[in-house]
Order: structure tokens, then C-alpha cells, then sequence
């Protein structure tokens, strides 16, 4: 009997282990600007380890996208290595970087041009947690009237 009881705690053990945990929900802020000028203030939700991405067009050009965002966040220790790429109708080709940002963290990243420069500001959040609520709470009143 007790034998019977110690394999079936290692299988449940070992079961465990195979097991995938899920992918964990994120929420992005993010603010996108070409030089000095404000392109997009998108917020995201997505999952670790899955591809993110967005596209913003003009409703009388749809086939024309006035921007496309690609993000894959990854789990890296506490943190997060986020794998970043953006594309502007006004910039030739895609832009492509990546940062290293924690929790609740606010990081910039500079997409370099030797004319004109594009930079995005991240702010990540795991959905599960604390730090997420209070930020939902105090952008309610923001998100409502936007």
C-alpha cells in the first residue's frame, strides 16, 4: 500500500512537471513617436511567449496601414526580453530592437535612423497582479473619455 502511494505521488509529480504551465496574460502600454511627434498610444494584451501585433490604418485607406507593431514577449529570468518590430508608411523598411523590461516597468527603446529617429516607450504588466488593478483603476476616468 505504501509503495502504491509513493509511485502514484512521483507520477503526480512527474505529471506536473511535463505539464506546460500557461502562458502568462501581459498588458503593454506603449508610446510610439517619430522624432518629437506622437505617432500612437496603443494599449495591448497579449501572452508570453506569443506574437502580439497591431496594425493601425486609415479608415478611407485600409489597404494602406498608417502603422504595424509586432511584439513577442518572452520570459527572461524576473523579467521579460520583448522582441520589437515596427513599420511607418514615412520610414523605409521595418525597424527592429529589443528590450529587457521587468514588471511594472517603463523602458524606452531607439529604433535608429541616421535621419529621423523613432522611439517607443514600454510599460509592461502581468494581468494577475496588484500593480495592474491600481493602474486600471487610475486609467478608468482617461480611458473613458478617450
Amino acid at each position: 500500500m505504501a509503495v502504491g502511494m509513493g509511485v502514484a505521488l512521483l507520477f503526480t509529480a512527474c505529471g506536473s512537471l511535463l505539464r506546460p504551465e500557461p502562458a502568462e496574460r501581459l498588458f503593454f502600454a506603449l508610446e510610439i513617436k517619430d522624432g518629437d511627434r506622437v505617432v500612437a498610444r496603443p494599449h495591448l494584451l497579449g501572452k508570453e511567449g506569443k506574437l502580439l501585433s497591431l496594425r493601425l490604418v486609415e479608415p478611407s485607406r485600409p489597404d494602406l496601414p498608417r502603422l504595424s507593431l509586432e511584439l513577442v514577449p518572452e520570459r527572461q529570468g524576473d523579467g521579460y526580453r520583448v522582441q520589437l518590430k515596427l513599420a511607418l508608411p514615412e520610414h523605409d523598411g521595418v525597424r527592429q530592437g529589443e528590450l529587457l523590461v521587468g514588471h511594472g516597468e517603463e523602458r524606452p527603446l531607439l529604433l535608429t535612423d541616421p535621419v529621423r529617429p523613432l522611439s517607443v516607450r514600454l510599460l509592461l504588466m502581468r494581468v494577475a497582479s496588484p500593480e495592474f488593478e491600481a493602474w486600471m483603476r487610475l486609467a478608468q476616468p482617461t480611458l473613458a473619455t478617450s
